[in-house]
């Protein structure tokens, strides 16, 4: 078998729409990747804190996690990798979306744990519930001048098109930055030098797999840019049309457990020819 490293990410691709997922099946998928010489990489907006809600102790001896799209980058408990804002950078873009935007309500990860300001209370029910470790405080520069933004990760209460202009702004706005919308109504901002497709690159570059060997999985614009470097490009039923169409492939919906689906089949027939009827 020619793959080497499986990127999957998390919300609306492995996981169900009520954030489960047969756990059971991933156990045997899992087990049989690693007997192959499979790395299998989990990367996600969610941060690591919240990956131990799906993801118990052993698994995460063996399985790659990038939280905070790949900005995160953790095995067995060791951080590989880190890529973040500056205290200033941060200040910039948090500046912009306070001062030029309205419905947007910002959490700031730094990687182990995330913040969030007091005085938004209408929305912190719905924040908290996605982020169980949330530490509430009265304002992100109250934080230590050391500490590093992964990501801000922005609940949206506007519609996705209007997301995608607000993303497409700063953008624009800050040579620094990078912004992309998220499954659930999110849009996350990261550092240019980080993101889901240089995660990818970082484990291609210190194993030495090839983008013909590597395999990703996802759903959101977030994931866009570990399309690029993936000669196996898959998008769920269920995908953003945006990232369906740079995708080579297209499964079924997230809720029918399709990723799975389609690893268990690469893992019955020990050949991708099976994928052919996937390709877009």
């Amino acid at each position: 078998m020619s793959i080497k490293l499986v990127a999957i990410d998390l919300d609306e691709t492995l996981l169900r729409q009520d954030k489960t997922y047969d756990r059971d099946r991933f156990q045997v998928v899992l087990e049989k990747l690693e007997d192959a010489g499979i790395l299998m990489f989990i990367i996600t907006g969610n941060s690591y804190s919240k990956v131990g809600d799906y993801f118990n102790t052993r698994n995460k001896q063996k399985v790659y996690f990038g939280s905070d799209n790949g900005n995160y980058l953790i095995k067995s408990g060791v951080v590989e990798r880190e890529i973040g804002f500056s205290q200033e950078e941060t200040r910039q873009v948090l500046e912009y979306l306070d001062s030029s935007l309205a419905g947007i309500y910002p959490i700031l990860s730094n990687g182990s744990e995330m913040f969030f300001r007091a005085g938004e209370d209408e929305v912190f029910e719905t924040i908290k519930q996605y982020n169980p470790g949330l530490q509430y405080i009265d304002s992100f520069s109250s934080l230590p001048a050391h500490t590093k933004a992964m990501k801000l990760a922005n609940l949206m209460t506007v519609d996705l098109s209007e997301s995608k202009r607000i993303a497409d702004a700063i953008y624009e706005k800050f040579p620094f930055a990078n912004a992309v919308t998220s499954g659930g109504g999110w849009m996350d901002v990261y550092h240019r030098d980080g993101g889901k497709g240089k995660a990818v690159q970082f484990l291609q570059e210190k194993y030495g797999i090839l983008q013909s060997e590597t395999m990703c999985f996802g759903d959101s614009l977030n994931d866009y840019s570990m399309m690029q470097v993936s000669d196996y490009s898959i998008a769920m039923g269920n995908a953003d049309p945006q990232l369906t169409e740079i995708c080579n492939y297209q499964i079924g919906h997230n809720n029918d457990q399709s990723v799975l689906e389609v690893l268990e089949e690469m893992i019955r027939n020990k050949t991708l020819d099976f994928l052919e009827r996937y390709r877009r």
